[in-house]
């Protein structure tokens, strides 16, 4: 995928892995920003296009800023992605990539509630194939 801008959005912990993912993109020179407050993510989705991609984090899937942000910047023809840890969630189908998290946290069993650190493993992958093929662009030029 390539993109003019990138936005990731999330609520809560889902929220600081978009911002942590905005940022490390920002610092490989990549234009991105995130948006974690309410309306925020509908706000900026508003105002993407189809060279763009929105990424989303949610743990739920079901977050109703984060499906109204995937919503509005999928008619604008955004290529759109999502991570989180529901494999039936009703937003991924207005998604071109769902990348569904459930079913892998291993921390559930010792804290007793879901966590996000599949979705910050993928989040650190993603991050590494990047990263490679930024490395590989350089050496062609």
């Amino acid at each position: 995928i390539s993109a003019k801008r990138v936005l990731a959005i999330g609520k809560d912990i889902s929220g600081t892995l978009a911002e942590s993912f905005a940022r490390s993109l920002t610092l490989r020179g990549i234009d991105a920003n995130y948006a974690t407050e309410r309306g925020l993510g509908l706000a900026y989705a508003s105002h993407l296009t189809d060279k763009d991609v929105l990424l989303a984090f949610s743990r739920s899937g079901t977050t109703r800023d984060i499906n109204d942000a995937i919503r509005t910047a999928s008619l604008a023809g955004t290529t759109c992605a999502l991570v989180c840890n529901n494999v039936t969630s009703p937003i991924s189908t207005c998604c071109e990539y769902h990348f569904c998290t459930a079913r892998v946290d291993d921390v559930q069993p010792v804290t007793g509630s879901e966590t996000n650190t599949s979705q910050y493993a993928l989040m650190k992958v993603m991050l590494y194939i990047i990263e490679k093929k930024l490395a590989r662009e350089q050496l062609c030029f």
